[in-house]
């Protein structure tokens, strides 16, 4: 790739990661609106037309890492893994 080419590509990407942030935004504000309708209306469950849209309380039981290495940071340091990758940073 020229400089040129390398230039106009980091410029479509950072014109594409707008366009996602737009389309999150906009995602989270219909989502918003839909989750204070079911709010106001005291529902979990909700039928419309062929869409079932859930919005409930979910439980989730995880490891509070950083506990785990206080208490047992033996136990924590044989149990952890290692991952590696590669990230692309455009700055």
């Amino acid at each position: 790739m020229t400089k040129a080419e390398i230039t106009a590509t980091i410029n479509e990407i950072k014109r594409q990661k707008r366009q996602v942030e737009k389309y999150s935004e906009l995602l989270a504000a219909a989502e918003t609106k839909l989750k204070a309708e079911m709010e106001r209306r005291s529902v979990d469950l909700l039928v419309v037309d062929i869409y079932k849209i859930t919005y409930k309380e979910t439980t989730q039981n995880r490891i509070d890492g950083k506990a785990l290495k206080l208490d047992l940071p033996e136990i924590a340091e044989r149990y952890s893994k290692e991952t590696k990758y590669k990230r692309l940073l455009i700055t």
